[in-house]
């Protein structure tokens, strides 16, 4: 280790490509070292083209692989690195080579969220323990002492998502070669404040705060979206979401999402009388069932919930434990809230709409009488 903090760069970092038997390329960074009166070589490898690599995406490596070798260069030259100047290359390439590989599968602010995270690590690791001169010698101790480093600053949910975040990064320099050790054991698991904080939060709103809800606003839009949150059960994205069409007389139709994960909501609903009499008392001017002149309710919905101290999703509590007491079929009872059953494929089949129609009609009734008392 020693003559490794020690080396003393020879020439420059150059590029150098192999190619394979599948007509792709290979590319890798090559330079040396003096290590007293030894001169060794060092290589990093950087990716692996397409096979039968166009002219274009030939192109795009080089430009990739000259800028990597001018970065790599000017940290090897930097005499202020020389103590942690291998770390930080391999550590460098790591992160890079992580990020590319993650790209296509993960959102950009994921990407970029997850590079900042391995970055601030890193400096961690060169303020508190310089001595580190090589990624094979991180161990358990070392990301203890980030740790509780990091929580000085940060929320403790906050810090979840960046121990996640880490442990990725860490799992694919495994996988290639960047560490022989995972050093995220268990050690390091996710803070349980936050998840106990979490767990205990669900709170079942009484009839009267959710009666209170309802009637906060005497505005025809806002009581239809109360109570429909309320009446039926639908998630704030559902409801922000529903066609002008979506109300067909005594049903109301919750249309499939786009994506893999929404389009098994789609679902029929039977409505109570009441609900009916609400959404046709309410102004119709655009292609959304439920809107402010025209504009979609996006965060409105929580604005409007903000005073009270609770979410949207509070009110679908409430009416889930109103079917509970009404002894719905826990089948039937999942179809009416879209849970998706584990192991279903595609789309739902469809609710039992004769079946469900006296549940929600009875919780129309409660709440529609409840709101009549409150008028009085």
């Amino acid at each position: 280790m020693a003559q490794a903090m020690n080396a003393e760069l020879l020439g420059n970092v150059g590029v150098w490509k192999r190619p394979n038997k599948d007509k792709s390329i290979t590319y890798n960074l090559r330079w040396y070292e003096l290590h007293g009166e030894t001169r060794r070589a060092r290589t990093l490898r950087l990716g692996r083209t397409e096979a039968k690599p166009t002219a274009t995406s030939l192109k795009v490596w080089d430009r990739k692989a000259r800028l990597k070798a001018a970065k790599i260069q000017e940290h090897l030259e930097d005499p202020a690195a020389a103590p942690t100047r291998v770390f930080k290359v391999l550590l460098i390439d790591a992160v890079d080579n992580y990020c590319i590989a993650i790209e296509g599968t993960k959102a950009m602010s994921t990407v970029d969220r997850r590079q900042r995270v391995a970055k601030e690590w890193f400096l961690y690791m060169v303020e508190h323990h310089p001595h580190v001169a090589h990624t094979r010698s991180v161990i358990p101790q070392h990301m203890q002492g980030w740790k509780l480093w990091r929580l000085q600053n940060i929320r403790e949910s906050t810090f979840n998502v960046e121990l996640t975040d880490l442990r990725d990064f860490w799992t694919f320099a495994l996988e290639h070669g960047y560490c022989a050790s995972h050093p995220m054991t268990a050690r390091n698991c996710p803070v349980k404040a936050a998840q106990v904080e979490r767990a205990a939060r669900p709170i079942i709103l009484p009839d009267e705060r959710v009666i209170e809800i309802v009637t906060w606003k005497d505005d025809p839009t806002y009581r239809a979206a109360m109570f429909c949150l309320a009446g039926t059960g639908l998630r704030q994205g559902e409801l922000r979401t529903l066609p002008f069409n979506a109300c067909n007389g005594n049903l109301l139709i919750v249309p499939t999402g786009e994506r893999e994960t929404t389009k098994r909501h789609g679902r029929t609903i039977p409505i109570g009388t009441h609900l009916q009499k609400l959404i046709g008392e309410m102004p119709f001017s655009g292609p959304l069932l439920f809107h402010n002149g025209g504009r979609p309710l996006t965060s409105q919905i929580s604005g409007w919930m903000k005073p009270f101290g609770h979410t949207p999703h509070d009110l679908r509590r409430w009416f889930y434990t109103k079917l509970e007491a009404l002894e719905c079929p826990d089948g039937l009872k999942g179809d009416i809230v879209g849970h998706v059953a584990k192991g279903q494929r595609g789309a739902y089949a469809g609710i039992d709409v004769e079946r469900a129609r006296p549940y929600l009609e009875k919780i129309d009734s409660l709440l529609s009488t409840q709101l009549a008392l409150q008028t009085v």
